[in-house]
Protein backbone atom coordinates (compact mmCIF):
# COMPACT_ATOMS: atom_id res chain seq x y z
CA UNK A 1 0.00 0.00 0.00
CA UNK A 2 2.78 2.60 1.08
CA UNK A 3 4.37 1.94 -2.54
CA UNK A 4 1.15 2.73 -4.14
CA UNK A 5 1.01 5.91 -2.27
CA UNK A 6 4.26 7.05 -3.36
CA UNK A 7 3.93 6.32 -6.78
CA UNK A 8 0.56 8.33 -6.75
CA UNK A 9 2.39 11.13 -4.96
CA UNK A 10 4.79 10.92 -8.11
CA UNK A 11 2.55 10.94 -10.75
CA UNK A 12 1.33 13.67 -13.01
CA UNK A 13 -2.51 13.88 -12.58
CA UNK A 14 -3.00 17.24 -14.93
CA UNK A 15 -4.22 15.41 -17.60
CA UNK A 16 -7.40 14.03 -15.76
CA UNK A 17 -11.19 15.45 -17.02
CA UNK A 18 -12.10 17.98 -14.00
CA UNK A 19 -15.30 16.11 -14.06
CA UNK A 20 -13.53 12.70 -13.05
CA UNK A 21 -11.56 14.89 -9.90
CA UNK A 22 -15.17 16.31 -9.11
CA UNK A 23 -16.56 12.37 -8.69
CA UNK A 24 -13.19 11.35 -6.78
CA UNK A 25 -14.66 13.87 -4.28
CA UNK A 26 -17.85 12.35 -4.12
CA UNK A 27 -16.41 9.18 -3.79
CA UNK A 28 -13.99 9.89 -0.78
CA UNK A 29 -16.89 11.06 1.23
CA UNK A 30 -19.19 8.45 1.17
CA UNK A 31 -15.49 6.24 1.00
CA UNK A 32 -15.10 8.18 4.66
CA UNK A 33 -18.93 7.56 5.68
CA UNK A 34 -18.48 3.94 4.99
CA UNK A 35 -14.89 3.90 6.90
CA UNK A 36 -16.36 5.73 9.50
CA UNK A 37 -18.86 2.81 10.33
CA UNK A 38 -16.77 0.05 10.39
CA UNK A 39 -17.42 -1.11 6.61
CA UNK A 40 -14.19 -3.09 5.63
CA UNK A 41 -14.95 -3.23 1.63
CA UNK A 42 -17.63 -2.07 -0.71
CA UNK A 43 -18.89 -3.44 -4.63
CA UNK A 44 -18.24 -0.99 -6.97
CA UNK A 45 -22.39 -1.04 -7.61
CA UNK A 46 -22.92 -0.17 -3.86
CA UNK A 47 -20.14 2.26 -4.02
CA UNK A 48 -21.71 4.12 -7.76
CA UNK A 49 -25.33 3.99 -6.14
CA UNK A 50 -24.17 5.77 -3.34
CA UNK A 51 -23.39 8.61 -5.73
CA UNK A 52 -25.45 8.11 -8.59
CA UNK A 53 -23.09 7.28 -11.10
CA UNK A 54 -23.10 3.89 -12.83
CA UNK A 55 -20.70 1.08 -11.62
CA UNK A 56 -18.83 1.36 -15.24
CA UNK A 57 -18.19 5.27 -14.90
CA UNK A 58 -16.93 4.23 -11.31
CA UNK A 59 -14.58 1.65 -12.33
CA UNK A 60 -13.61 3.86 -15.64
CA UNK A 61 -12.78 6.59 -12.94
CA UNK A 62 -10.99 4.48 -11.01
CA UNK A 63 -8.92 3.13 -13.84
CA UNK A 64 -7.29 6.47 -14.62
CA UNK A 65 -4.77 5.98 -11.19
CA UNK A 66 -4.45 2.41 -10.91
CA UNK A 67 -6.04 -0.83 -10.30
CA UNK A 68 -8.12 -1.38 -6.90
CA UNK A 69 -10.65 -3.56 -6.78
CA UNK A 70 -10.64 -7.32 -5.44
CA UNK A 71 -13.04 -9.61 -7.70
CA UNK A 72 -15.18 -11.20 -5.16
CA UNK A 73 -14.45 -8.67 -2.55
CA UNK A 74 -15.10 -5.05 -3.89
CA UNK A 75 -13.05 -2.40 -3.02
CA UNK A 76 -10.76 -2.06 0.43
CA UNK A 77 -12.55 1.19 2.06
CA UNK A 78 -10.11 2.29 4.25
CA UNK A 79 -7.24 1.90 1.65
CA UNK A 80 -9.24 3.38 -1.32
CA UNK A 81 -10.27 5.96 1.11
CA UNK A 82 -6.61 7.18 2.17
CA UNK A 83 -5.83 6.81 -1.97
CA UNK A 84 -7.91 8.80 -3.37
CA UNK A 85 -7.29 11.27 -0.61
CA UNK A 86 -3.45 11.24 -1.97
CA UNK A 87 -4.50 12.09 -5.22
CA UNK A 88 -7.08 14.97 -4.21
CA UNK A 89 -4.20 16.53 -2.04
CA UNK A 90 -5.78 16.14 1.03
CA UNK A 91 -2.92 14.57 3.25
CA UNK A 92 -1.59 18.26 3.98
CA UNK A 93 -3.11 20.96 5.37
CA UNK A 94 -4.24 24.00 2.66
CA UNK A 95 -3.72 27.74 4.42
CA UNK A 96 -7.28 29.66 2.83
CA UNK A 97 -8.40 33.55 2.83
CA UNK A 98 -11.86 34.34 2.89
CA UNK A 99 -13.08 37.99 1.33
CA UNK A 100 -16.53 39.10 2.40
CA UNK A 101 -18.42 38.67 5.61
CA UNK A 102 -21.56 38.51 4.64
CA UNK A 103 -24.23 36.01 5.21
CA UNK A 104 -22.42 33.77 3.07
CA UNK A 105 -18.95 34.42 4.32
CA UNK A 106 -19.98 33.80 7.95
CA UNK A 107 -21.90 30.77 6.92
CA UNK A 108 -18.42 29.16 5.67
CA UNK A 109 -16.18 30.92 8.68
CA UNK A 110 -18.77 28.88 11.01
CA UNK A 111 -18.42 25.53 9.30
CA UNK A 112 -15.97 22.93 10.85
CA UNK A 113 -16.41 20.72 7.71
CA UNK A 114 -13.67 22.97 6.28
CA UNK A 115 -10.86 22.19 8.92
CA UNK A 116 -11.79 18.66 9.15
CA UNK A 117 -11.01 18.48 5.57
CA UNK A 118 -7.63 20.18 6.10
CA UNK A 119 -8.81 23.80 4.83
CA UNK A 120 -7.95 26.34 7.83
CA UNK A 121 -8.61 30.11 7.21
CA UNK A 122 -5.91 31.99 7.64
CA UNK A 123 -7.58 35.00 7.60
CA UNK A 124 -10.93 36.98 6.32
CA UNK A 125 -10.71 40.55 4.62
CA UNK A 126 -13.75 43.11 5.06
CA UNK A 127 -13.99 46.40 3.23
CA UNK A 128 -16.39 47.11 6.36
CA UNK A 129 -14.56 49.57 8.85
CA UNK A 130 -16.76 48.21 11.46
CA UNK A 131 -16.16 44.62 10.92
CA UNK A 132 -11.71 44.63 10.82
CA UNK A 133 -10.23 44.22 13.60
CA UNK A 134 -12.64 41.72 14.99
CA UNK A 135 -12.22 38.35 15.48
CA UNK A 136 -14.62 35.86 14.60
CA UNK A 137 -14.49 32.20 15.98
CA UNK A 138 -10.66 32.74 16.35
CA UNK A 139 -9.89 34.04 13.14
CA UNK A 140 -9.03 37.69 12.65
CA UNK A 141 -10.75 40.16 10.44
CA UNK A 142 -8.01 42.05 7.84
CA UNK A 143 -8.30 44.73 5.79
CA UNK A 144 -8.14 43.67 1.89
CA UNK A 145 -5.02 46.06 2.34
CA UNK A 146 -3.43 43.72 4.17
CA UNK A 147 -4.11 40.45 2.17
CA UNK A 148 -0.15 40.32 0.50
CA UNK A 149 0.86 39.55 3.83
CA UNK A 150 -1.25 37.59 5.58
CA UNK A 151 -0.60 35.52 2.53
CA UNK A 152 2.87 35.80 2.72
CA UNK A 153 3.01 35.07 6.06
CA UNK A 154 0.87 31.87 6.29
CA UNK A 155 1.93 30.87 2.85
CA UNK A 156 -2.18 30.74 1.56
CA UNK A 157 -2.44 29.58 -1.69
CA UNK A 158 -6.03 29.46 -2.01
CA UNK A 159 -8.95 32.03 -2.05
CA UNK A 160 -12.76 32.38 -1.67
CA UNK A 161 -14.70 35.29 -2.66
CA UNK A 162 -18.15 35.61 -1.36
CA UNK A 163 -18.24 39.26 -2.17
CA UNK A 164 -20.88 41.30 -4.03
CA UNK A 165 -20.39 41.32 -7.70
CA UNK A 166 -19.45 44.50 -8.15
CA UNK A 167 -16.90 43.80 -5.69
CA UNK A 168 -15.51 40.48 -6.63
CA UNK A 169 -12.89 41.20 -9.82
CA UNK A 170 -11.06 43.40 -7.46
CA UNK A 171 -10.75 41.44 -4.80
CA UNK A 172 -9.80 38.66 -7.34
CA UNK A 173 -7.36 41.04 -8.88
CA UNK A 174 -5.90 41.83 -5.03
CA UNK A 175 -5.65 37.44 -4.50
CA UNK A 176 -3.77 37.03 -7.02
CA UNK A 177 -1.37 40.30 -6.83
CA UNK A 178 -0.62 38.48 -3.02
CA UNK A 179 0.23 34.97 -4.71
CA UNK A 180 -2.90 33.30 -4.25
CA UNK A 181 -3.08 30.11 -6.88
CA UNK A 182 -6.74 28.92 -6.88
CA UNK A 183 -9.58 30.94 -6.02
CA UNK A 184 -13.10 29.51 -5.19
CA UNK A 185 -15.92 32.10 -6.25
CA UNK A 186 -19.13 32.21 -5.01
CA UNK A 187 -19.87 35.65 -6.43
CA UNK A 188 -22.32 35.20 -9.87
CA UNK A 189 -20.17 36.68 -12.02
CA UNK A 190 -17.26 35.53 -14.04
CA UNK A 191 -13.47 36.40 -13.42
CA UNK A 192 -10.62 37.77 -15.06
CA UNK A 193 -7.58 36.90 -13.21
CA UNK A 194 -4.02 38.54 -14.25
CA UNK A 195 -2.13 35.63 -14.27
CA UNK A 196 -2.75 32.24 -15.00
CA UNK A 197 -4.81 30.20 -11.55
CA UNK A 198 -7.21 27.96 -11.25
CA UNK A 199 -10.66 29.67 -10.77
CA UNK A 200 -13.92 27.48 -9.47
CA UNK A 201 -17.29 28.99 -9.56
CA UNK A 202 -20.09 28.13 -7.60
CA UNK A 203 -23.16 29.55 -9.08
CA UNK A 204 -25.99 28.72 -7.00
CA UNK A 205 -29.07 30.39 -8.62
CA UNK A 206 -27.06 28.03 -11.89
CA UNK A 207 -27.40 24.94 -10.14
CA UNK A 208 -31.16 26.31 -9.04
CA UNK A 209 -32.14 26.43 -12.83
CA UNK A 210 -30.74 22.89 -13.47
CA UNK A 211 -33.17 22.02 -10.98
CA UNK A 212 -35.91 24.25 -12.14
CA UNK A 213 -35.25 22.64 -15.92
CA UNK A 214 -35.69 19.32 -14.50
CA UNK A 215 -39.06 19.86 -12.48
CA UNK A 216 -40.64 21.23 -15.28
CA UNK A 217 -39.16 18.96 -18.16
CA UNK A 218 -38.90 15.46 -16.41
CA UNK A 219 -41.68 14.10 -14.73
CA UNK A 220 -40.38 11.80 -11.25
Amino acid sequence: MSNHKTKNALRDYSHIPKVVIKRLSKYHSVLEKLDTEGIKNVSSQNLSHEVHVKASQLRKDLAYFGEFGTRGKGYDVSYLHGVIGDILGLKKEWAVVLAGLGHLGYALVSYRGLEKKGFKIAGIFESDPKKIGRNVHGMRIYSIDDIGRVVKDSDVKIGIITVPVDAAQKVCDAMVDAGIKAILNFAPVILHPRKPIFVEIVDISGELSILSHYLTFHAI
